[in-house]
């Protein structure tokens, strides 16, 4: 990951630290090629069924991404409702699984 997007480093640092994620994916406008300076970075972090539910926090990914070097949106989702949305039309799930671009996975 640090040589195809080295600009992500911290954050992917901050990612492994914060969440301890089964997944994490690149989606959006960079990882379709198309991003012009002002595009943000779109990760989803995926994690346990059994994940606590404070690492949902919308304000946790911005404090994760904050000072970062980069401007990115981390979200999160359980395992079980990802594979579920892989199905539903116009997901994020959906979405990922077309264009996205796997970052680690355990």
């Amino acid at each position: 990951m640090e040589t195809t997007f080295p600009e992500l480093t911290v954050l992917f640092q901050r990612i492994r630290e914060t969440y301890d994620p089964l997944g994490v994916f690149l989606y959006g406008s960079h990882a379709r090629g198309d991003a012009d300076p002002d595009s943000d970075w779109e990760i989803k972090v995926i994690l346990g069924d059994d994940a606590p539910e404070a690492l949902f926090s919308p304000e946790l990914g911005w404090e994760v991404q904050e000072g970062s070097g980069v401007y990115a949106e981390v979200s999160c989702a359980r395992i079980s409702k990802f594979k579920n949305d892989l199905s539903i039309e116009n997901s994020i799930a959906r979405e990922i699984s077309k264009e996205g671009i796997v970052l680690e996975l355990d």
